[in-house]
């Protein structure tokens, strides 16, 4: 008896705890407010007996604004330009026309006031001798580069473009201070 009366009492246990509560909850969630919902008041219109229309005053005067033309802008000098190199056409490293060193060469050589450089490393001689050149005439040449790809490894064979911007005068600083 004892076998049968604990399960069947253990079925109505769960039966009575999973079964639906009748009583209400004493507030009703925020998800069940209905969109409409609002506390600002309708806008109440009195009702008159004889429509009257209400024409508004002008009492802004007419300003009339002759128009101007805009003034152009001057074109200002472009002071960057942008290159790439091209290994498939310019590939003859005793001739420079048409490369970004024969550009680098006009620039350097047009330069009056100054010339401040800041690279990863160099390797032209070409463009150093225009930078001596340019130091002799005098236009303030600067240069700031990398350390290690830049003065320690100028004084390696081929390499010395640092060491002759130096002796030229022209002031060269690395990243490392």
């Amino acid at each position: 008896m004892k076998k049968l009366l604990s399960p069947l009492l253990l079925f109505f246990v769960l039966v009575v705890a999973c079964a639906p509560s009748d009583f209400e909850t004493p507030y009703l969630p925020p998800t069940q407010i209905p969109f409409y919902a609002s506390e600002t008041p309708q806008i109440i219109v009195p009702v008159t007996e004889t429509p009257i229309i209400i024409i508004p005053e002008d009492v802004t005067p007419e300003i009339i604004v002759p128009v101007t033309e805009t003034p152009v802008p001057l074109p200002v000098a472009q002071w960057w330009e942008v290159h790439f190199t091209d290994p498939l056409t310019l590939n003859n490293e005793n001739d420079p026309t048409g490369s970004i060193e024969e550009r680098l060469l006009q620039l350097i050589d047009a330069a009056q006031v100054s010339i401040h450089i800041a690279s990863f490393e160099f390797n032209l001689p070409r463009v150093t001798d225009a930078l001596i050149a340019a130091k002799a005439r005098g236009v303030d040449v600067r240069w700031v580069t990398d350390d290690e790809n830049g003065l320690e490894i100028d004084a390696k064979p081929n390499r010395g473009q640092f060491t002759r911007l130096m002796a030229a005068g022209v002031e060269v600083k690395d990243d490392a201070g």
